[in-house]
């Protein structure tokens, strides 16, 4: 609501913008830098005993904190829509061979979207996420994708064209729910609560995706006694939570 505060414009009683999901974690301070950066290894602890893909465990945890953070945005648009505070829904912004940049008509939502489902059948994909998925054993998969959809694009003249949040209000509504806003300078602490429940679906994920979660103890003893240990070594999961830590950049906000 304050960024709708803020874009409305002197002497106007409505107010509309297109943001994506990147764009509005970045600017409700949810994220202090893009998720799919690179982190910076070099002080995180790295277990003797085991290797560990750092690369991919980056790729793992963009993929898994992009989609509990776009989560938890949904889930407050939609409760802000439905106590009537927004209009809020998804659509594209497109770029037309003139240069032209605004919001989609319907044909043209339903084009982009008939092209993205056509490019996922391509890659025998059901959904983006699952895009995301198979690009982290598979780097570049995303970028193959996006440029095959792109193709289809610009045959009907769209060169580029983005997923964005529509999200409009008036100045009353604006006005109304900023009285009940009692805390305001809480944001930090609130977005703080975001990152404690990133740590622990890293931790439930990988538990529910690997048969066994290992410590270094329990492997030297398996090793000893002549086996080999089967599951994720614990260090991981550790690991795991120190990366988003980093790409989430709060607690040190």
């Amino acid at each position: 609501m304050n960024i709708l505060s803020v874009n409305l414009q002197k002497g106007s009683d409505t107010v509309e913008i297109y943001r994506s999901n990147e764009e509005l974690i970045l600017q409700l301070g949810m994220s202090a830098t893009n998720l799919w950066d690179k982190v910076d290894f070099t002080d995180i602890e790295r277990p003797e005993d085991i290797y560990i893909d750092f690369y991919r465990l980056d790729r793992e945890c963009a993929v898994l904190s992009n989609s509990r953070l776009k989560q938890t945005l949904s889930n407050s648009l939609l409760s802000l829509q439905e106590r009537h505070y927004i209009i809020w829904g998804k659509t594209f912004i497109v770029v037309k061979e003139n240069k032209e940049r605004r919001p989609a008509t319907d044909a043209e939502h339903l084009f982009i979207v008939d092209i993205i489902n056509k490019t996922l059948a391509e890659f025998d994909c059901g959904t983006i996420q699952e895009v995301f998925v198979k690009n982290i054993k598979n780097n570049g998969f995303y970028e193959k994708f996006t440029s095959a959809t792109v193709a289809k694009a610009k045959k009907e003249g769209i060169t580029y064209f983005k997923k964005v949040n529509r999200i409009v209000s008036n100045r009353n509504l604006i006005e109304r729910r900023s009285n009940l806003l009692k805390h305001p300078e809480n944001l930090h602490e609130l977005n703080l609560t975001v990152l404690v429940s990133l740590l622990k679906s890293v931790a439930n994920s990988y538990n529910k995706s690997w048969s066994g979660v290992t410590t270094a103890d329990q492997r030297k003893q398996i090793h000893e006694e002549g086996d080999v240990a089967i599951g994720a070594p614990v260090e991981e999961i550790d690991i795991c939570k120190q990366i988003i830590k980093k790409k989430i950049k709060l607690a040190n906000n």
